[in-house]
């Protein structure tokens, strides 16, 4: 037997479609400005020394 639930929640506005991941509302956010995005770019990921094979 299967139990077959339905999400009721409370309105919150037009319906958007989502892929079932809410991550928050980022209107209100202040974006990164294109030298910030730049900055970013130029990073460096760190890197680890690696243990010898031989």
């Amino acid at each position: 037997m299967f139990t077959i639930e339905e999400d009721r929640g409370t309105y919150r506005g037009p319906v958007r479609r989502h892929n079932g991941y809410y991550a928050g509302d980022f209107t209100r956010s202040q974006r990164a400005t294109p030298g910030e995005i730049a900055k970013l770019a130029r990073l460096q990921a760190p890197t680890f020394p690696t243990r010898s094979t031989h």
